[in-house]
């Protein structure tokens, strides 16, 4: 029979025995499947609280107008008085605070805690705690005209102006970047750069994403089409796309259901790769059904663009016009990576097949400061790690949570 870990039980609920899709097959007899409590929690706090750690939300409002919420687990309930070094966790393409949430104690948003560290989740403009303007609905089209170029340049700045004035340990933030959430930090570290300088002790990102040269993501597939997506997706009067009803409750049936633990790990694969050997079959289901943070259009588009335009990093394609007006150039401009000089540190995977190695050497290259490191996961290559693999690996402390630890306590501890 398979064994459920109670949601009522608030001691940390253990992980079983290592299992693959395979021994779900035989569900209701086979007594080493378990089941993932976390599958379709709702709302986070439901996770953090869980697994015995305290859960704060802050609230805060953008230049441009968006009011948001970070959430914040300040310390593990042991260790309450020593002082700890805020860093900020910025989710991928679709996700947000669930990112590093999604494999209960192994998760990396714990294993900060753990270590001593003030673990700050971003929520990204649009999602379920983002989707409130001063002038807009979320209904309205100026609403989601938004790509990670404005979460980088607006949301970031005001997450860490809020996180400074809540940091009694005086030590400099670290910004950590995952996929997606990794272009957004270059995006501030660049265009706001004394103000980065002035806060961030350095970006940590984790499967870099700026450069998309060799991306094999369904993006690169689709951007030979983007123009003609983005017409029929307006034209249905869509601005944002989301894989699963944000906030929905999930069913039992969801939840024990071997053909859908399969499809989540299908889905997996046709998103980010090969299978790596790293997936354990209970986090799947955690993994596709927190999918659920809306993606503007505008967003899609805007990684298209750089797809079609040879991989390009570089801003808005508005069209000859209007790119005239913003640009002063018919043609929108690179972002100018050497602009960064806060220190930065990439961990990238060889089976990534977003973030793929030519385009992190690439991005490796065009950083200019002095502080800067590049380190494969995991570091002996004996696992070609995919997207996925940096979020759900089943070694995910040894291969890459312990490099990261010692990269940050070395490099950006002050």
């Amino acid at each position: 029979m398979l064994q459920i870990n109670d949601k009522t039980n608030t001691s940390k609920p253990i992980r079983q025995t290592e299992l693959n899709a395979a021994d779900y097959l035989d569900i209701d007899n086979n007594t080493d499947c378990w089941y993932n409590p976390d599958v379709g929690a709702s709302p986070v706090e439901e996770i953090i609280t869980r697994w015995g750690y305290p859960f704060e939300t802050h609230n805060f409002t953008t230049e441009d107008g968006y009011i948001n919420v970070l959430y914040r687990i300040p310390h593990d309930n042991t260790d309450t008085n020593i002082t700890r070094q805020p860093i900020l966790l910025h989710g991928g393409l679709g996700g947000g605070p669930l990112t590093f949430l999604y494999i209960g104690n192994r998760s990396l948003a714990f294993f900060l805690v753990d270590e001593g560290f003030d673990v700050w989740l971003s929520n990204r403009r649009g999602s379920l705690n983002g989707k409130v303007h001063r002038d807009y609905e979320k209904t309205d089209e100026q609403f989601w005209n938004f790509t990670f170029h404005e979460c980088g340049f607006y949301d970031i700045k005001a997450e860490i102006n809020l996180i400074a004035d809540e940091n009694t340990s005086h030590k400099k933030i670290i910004l950590l970047g995952f996929s997606m959430g990794s272009t957004e930090t270059y995006i501030y570290a660049m265009l706001r750069k004394k103000h980065a300088n002035n806060h961030l002790a350095g970006i940590i990102s984790i499967s870099p994403i700026a450069f998309m040269t060799r991306s094999g993501g369904v993006i690169a597939k689709l951007a030979p089409f983007a123009t003609l997506i983005e017409s029929f997706l307006r034209k249905g009067n869509l601005h944002a796309l989301a894989l699963t009803e944000e906030g929905a409750k999930e069913d039992e049936n969801f939840r024990l259901s071997f053909p859908k633990i399969v499809f989540s790990k299908s889905f997996v694969e046709f998103i980010v790769g090969k299978d790596s050997s790293q997936t354990e079959a209970a986090d799947l289901p955690v993994y596709f059904r927190s999918k659920t943070t809306p993606t503007s259009i505008k967003t899609l588009i805007h990684f298209s663009q750089e797809v079609n335009a040879g991989g390009h990093f570089q801003y808005y394609d508005y069209g000859i016009s209007k790119n005239l007006n913003l640009y002063k150039s018919i043609h929108p401009p690179s972002y100018n990576l050497s602009k960064i000089r806060v220190p930065v540190h990439l961990f990238y995977g060889e089976g990534d097949r977003l973030s793929s190695e030519q385009d992190v050497l690439k991005l490796y290259d065009s950083l200019t400061m002095k502080k800067k490191s590049l380190t494969c996961i995991p570091e002996d290559k004996s696992v070609r790690f995919n997207h996925a693999d940096f979020t759900l690996a089943r070694d995910i402390k040894e291969l890459l949570y312990e490099v990261l630890l010692k990269t940050i306590r070395e490099k950006l501890s002050g």
